[in-house]
């Protein structure tokens, strides 16, 4: 497998078997997310403002792993797969701590 980001073609092949580059990953995230028919300032709460209804959001959708493994790298603000900003970089803080290890 080929892809731009190959975790967010791993977690996307195990998840969707037809998964096999980083564009189909991306397609298959947007086909079934719930997030494409919601107000996408949900999901970029201005300072202060509560990313609760983002999360809720996330945490019915189908997609939300493949979406942070797929769009989580990428973006450095708003809630992606159900995490804000903050919880994914203490998610990959967390991750390059134990690979060192």
């Amino acid at each position: 497998m080929t892809a731009v980001n190959g975790r967010a073609v791993v977690a996307a092949a195990a998840l969707f078997p037809a998964v096999r580059t980083h564009a189909d990953a991306v397609r298959q995230v947007w086909e079934s997310a719930l997030c494409a028919q919601v107000d996408p300032e949900v999901f970029f709460p201005e300072k202060g403002q509560s990313p609760d209804v983002a999360k809720a959001v996330c945490a019915a959708c189908p997609a939300t792993a493949l979406c942070l493994a797929t769009f989580g790298p990428l973006l450095t603000h708003g809630v992606v797969g159900g995490l804000s900003a903050e919880e994914r970089r203490s998610a990959r803080r967390a991750d390059r701590e134990r690979a060192a290890a």
